[in-house]
């Protein structure tokens, strides 16, 4: 009870879609397996707490990492790690269906704040720089990170492709 209290509170309350169509209910199910599986790989200090399809609030699937220890200061490689695991549900479903599909909003948000982040602490040139603040040559450092960050999301979906789709018939 006070694990799906937990989850109901993070994104709502279950409100499933009886009529979706298939192929719409697979392409969720692979966005939601890509970041499980990106997460998986790319997060050690993170466990899977939940991973649905079930529409929750405005959310059509969602996957619930749980961090294995408390964290109070962490590594950049953490911001890029969640960066990656935001991009991996939108290049699953390119990997996987042969396109990109809408309702990857929400990570592209999460996205963006993860960059404007790593800029504020300077990783593209100069300190406490947001987005809208950048220099031309922070926002093309910014936008070549971006660029490299979906190639290297790309390529490890590729590589774990039937553990993606494994998850997802799941």
């Amino acid at each position: 009870d006070i694990e799906w209290a937990l989850v109901e509170q993070q994104v709502g309350l279950a409100n499933e879609i009886g009529d979706m169509p298939d192929n719409q209910k697979w392409q969720v199910a692979v966005h939601e397996a890509g970041h499980s599986v990106a997460s998986y790989h790319l997060r050690k200090d993170m466990g899977l707490a939940f991973v649905s399809i079930v529409r929750r609030g405005s959310a059509l699937g969602f996957m619930l990492p749980v961090s294995k220890e408390g964290s109070y200061s962490i590594p950049l490689a953490r911001i890029i790690a969640d960066i990656r695991v935001s991009m991996a549900g939108d290049v699953a479903t390119k990997v996987i269906l042969g396109e990109r599909w809408t309702g990857a909003a929400s990570d592209i948000e999460h996205i963006r704040n993860r960059i404007e982040y790593l800029a504020w602490h300077g990783v593209f040139g100069g300190i406490g720089t947001k987005l809208g603040d950048m220099t031309k040559d922070q926002s093309e450092k910014s936008h070549r990170f971006t660029d490299e960050q979906w190639v290297l999301t790309e390529e490890l979906i590729a590589k774990h492709r039937s553990e993606v789709e494994v998850l997802a018939r799941a």
